[in-house]
């Protein structure tokens, strides 16, 4: 599931639409989480927050330190609720808190970045949905080969034991 995650981080950076970027901190939102904690593999620069005004956009004061918090926060939130799940999960998104009106915002937008546009992420979810799904299915069949075959060595294990239990 983590390569599937990295496939569509990789798409929303490099496939038309790509991700808005003004300072770079939508990007640096970016997170993935399983059971085990937050996917830090092909996740450069996540959680790095920067604070620099640019023209008239002016931050307020402590505000890459607040989206720094509320990352944290979100990715920590979405990490116990991969561990509370009976089943095998993954979540990946983006934690600023204006991720989804950015997202939502009209084709006629002026964007700042050349080559982004709304649903930039719901767009590379649709083109490599099947593409996804072959990654899960390979990684779940070479897990499944992997227990099945340590299923059948401990069989085998435990059948010789018993016989040379049996001859003692």
């Amino acid at each position: 599931m983590v390569r599937s995650a990295m496939l569509i981080r990789n798409a929303t950076e490099k496939e038309l639409p790509v991700t808005p970027r003004d300072l770079g901190n939508l990007r640096a939102s970016w997170f993935v989480t399983t059971a085990e904690g937050q996917v830090k593999k092909g996740t450069r620069n996540t959680g790095v927050f920067v604070e620099v005004n640019k023209g008239e956009r002016k931050r307020p004061e402590g505000f890459a330190a607040r989206m720094t918090a509320r990352h944290n926060q979100i990715v920590g939130r979405n990490i116990n609720r991969c561990k509370s799940s009976k089943k095998l999960m993954l979540i990946m998104g983006y934690s600023a808190n204006y991720a989804l009106w950015v997202h939502e915002m009209p084709e006629a937008t002026n964007w700042s970045f050349q080559g982004s546009g709304p649903k930039w992420f719901e767009r590379k979810l649709k083109t490599h949905r099947k593409e996804m799904l072959a990654l899960i299915g390979k990684d779940a069949k070479i897990k499944m080969v992997k227990v099945f075959a340590e299923t059948k060595q401990f069989k085998a294990r435990t059948e010789i034991s018993n016989i040379k239990g049996d001859n003692e």
